[in-house]
């Protein structure tokens, strides 16, 4: 395991590095929380974990958009055909960073 802030190499169970005094002690993000906010706006859950910031963004602006433009459709059932497109997609980004979260979390 490496320090963040100046690369040298720590033992993992070390709380404080010897080289530059930083804390070592992470917080560990849910993998749910990160899991439920990537389903319902996409990119929110990377932002949650400090992950993939740039892309969390752009997905957060796509979501929007594609929600909006979800509202423009008049039939119930264009409406229900149009979410029915985007559940796969939300089901994926959940999954993702679900992933990600625990990948981080084990370090």
């Amino acid at each position: 395991m490496k320090c963040t802030k100046c690369g040298k190499v720590v033992k993992k169970e070390d709380k404080f590095c010897s080289n530059c005094g930083i804390t070592l002690i992470t917080v560990k993000k849910s993998p749910a929380t990160t899991a439920i906010l990537n389903f319902f706006i996409w990119g929110l859950g990377y932002l949650y974990i400090g992950k993939y910031v740039g892309w969390g963004i752009l997905l957060i602006i796509i979501s929007i958009l594609a929600g909006l433009g979800g509202s423009i459709y008049s039939g119930l059932g264009d409406q229900l055909l149009y979410y029915g497109l985007l559940l796969p997609i939300d089901i994926a980004f959940a999954w993702h960073g679900y992933k990600i979260t625990q990948e981080i979390n084990q370090g």
